[in-house]
């Protein structure tokens, strides 16, 4: 039973990472919006909070997500590292990605727009 347990939690705290880095995608959408780029990988946090999303999540486990933005700022990737292997690592991108690794070997997760 523990073990049972122990999985759905897992499953649970990647869930809620994926869900995250949804909100995060749609916040930086948003902010592309209005901006005609996306935020430097320096003023992530800062550009988002309060005007695009209330506050920034954080991982489940008390880490941070994954942010990098292409030089142009014409492009994101958004990473979290997930704890088990996940189908939903099949529909992610994958490699080194400005910096980030969406290795799915290391069961990370990576989104672009």
């Amino acid at each position: 039973v523990l073990a049972s347990l122990n999985s759905a939690r897992q499953k649970s705290r990647d869930a809620r990472r994926i869900g995250d880095l949804k909100q995060l995608q749609l916040a930086l959408e948003m902010y592309y919006d209005s901006n005609n780029a996306y935020p430097t990988t320096a003023n992530f946090s800062t550009a988002l909070v309060s005007d695009y999303i209330p506050v920034m999540p954080l991982d489940p486990q008390g880490g941070s997500y994954s942010y990098a933005a292409a030089s142009s700022t014409s492009d994101f990737v958004l990473g979290a590292q997930l704890e088990a292997n996940n189908n939903v690592l099949k529909a992610d991108i994958d490699g080194t990605v400005f910096g980030v690794n969406c290795n799915d070997a290391t069961f990370n997760y990576c989104i672009k727009p």
